[in-house]
């Protein structure tokens, strides 16, 4: 009986220290593997809305610019000095932030091809300083 209680509590420390083990690892999982090449690099490359529209559809991209107006519900005209383009800014995606035609924005989302538009699905949002 003592020895499968020994064996017991040695089988118990061995699994809890590869527990913590594992906890203390901060490299490259295979999630963030996935985020490679898009929202995670696309924050610091920030693009024109004339290339986004070049973009393949689900590409990842940064813009900066202004909202002009309201199109409908959660649809808006986004400008840059390249053109304009169709954002979607869901309401959980405005993080609180409160932004007029004139407050220069950066928005980072996914370019969204349909057959004949490219709209950009906006998963961030946030008022720059001039």
């Amino acid at each position: 009986m003592k020895k499968l209680l020994a064996v017991s509590l040695i089988a118990l420390g061995v699994s809890l220290a590869s527990c913590c083990v594992h906890a203390q690892f901060t490299g490259a999982t295979e999630q963030n593997n996935m985020l490679k090449g898009g929202y995670q690099d696309a924050v610091a490359i920030i693009s024109t809305v004339r290339d986004a529209k070049e973009m393949n559809d689900d590409a990842y991209v940064t813009l900066r610019g202004y909202i002009e107006k309201r199109i409908k519900s959660d649809k808006y005209l986004f400008r840059d000095s390249t053109g304009t383009v169709e954002i979607e800014i869901d309401d959980d995606d405005w993080h609180g932030v409160t932004v007029g035609p004139q407050d220069l924005v950066e928005i980072t989302g996914e370019v969204d091809r349909g057959w004949m538009s490219v709209k950009i699905d906006v998963k961030r949002i946030w008022k720059v300083q001039k």
